[in-house]
């Protein structure tokens, strides 16, 4: 089974839909999901949230293999669409709350939809790309992490200041919020 992922309400202005949701894993972001009450898309997420705490997936090729695979598997038809900054996702499958199925019975479909995109995304080889940038960039990842180690106070997970508006977050990667 795969590491535990959480469906998260999303932090990422700019969106347009009344309800919108993220699919993470560890701190990454994976998937989108979009809509209202009774029907919400899936769709593959380019951006990472602007709290900076949540990245989006470095490995976009394998992201939308991934993806694809799954709505190929569910009988979707994948869209093709580039966001405001011209990267590439794909919108996936739409689906809905049946009137009067359960809450419960609703979560249950989109746990295994989230439990089979995790089991095709985790057997997907890493794309040329994200190992050439994973290899050159893994050792001082590893160091930040270490270092985030050291410096947080706290069980909280959140970022640490380092100085001059710089912050570390949880995961390694250090951010600008300026002074």
């Amino acid at each position: 089974m795969p590491d535990v992922f959480e469906v998260l309400p999303n932090r990422k202005t700019g969106l347009n839909s009344p309800d919108s949701f993220i699919v993470v894993r560890g701190n990454t972001c994976y998937l989108r999901i979009q809509g209202s009450h009774p029907a919400w898309e899936l769709m593959t997420a380019t951006a990472d949230e602007d709290d900076g705490r949540i990245r989006v997936c470095p490995d976009q090729n394998r992201l939308i293999n991934a993806a694809l695979q799954l709505c190929t598997k569910r009988g979707g038809n994948p869209q093709f669409f580039e966001d405001h900054e011209k990267r590439p996702y794909a919108k996936l499958l739409r689906f809905v709350r049946e009137p009067g199925a359960g809450i419960d019975r609703f979560n249950a479909i989109a746990q295994e939809l989230f439990e089979q995109f995790f089991t095709i995304y985790d057997g997907l080889a890493p794309s040329v790309e994200a190992r050439s940038t994973r290899s050159s960039k893994a050792p001082a990842l590893d160091d930040s992490r270490e270092l985030y180690e050291t410096l947080a106070t706290d069980d909280s997970g959140g970022d640490v200041y380092l100085s001059d508006g710089l912050w570390l977050s949880s995961d390694g990667s250090v951010h600008d919020r300026g002074r």
